[in-house]
């Protein structure tokens, strides 16, 4: 989902819902960093 490349993902480059962005932006700094990414992928493989 990063489009423009940053290594991160907004609000804007999200493809899902704004509730499932806020779910695993767990810091709340507006991006859902490789970090969150992958500690969110760890918890659905549960």
């Amino acid at each position: 989902m990063d489009r423009n490349g940053g290594g991160d993902v907004t609000l804007k480059e999200f493809l899902g819902e704004k509730a499932d962005f806020e779910k695993l932006d767990t810091n709340k700094d507006g991006f859902i960093e490789p970090g969150e990414a992958k500690a969110a992928k760890a918890e659905s493989a549960e």
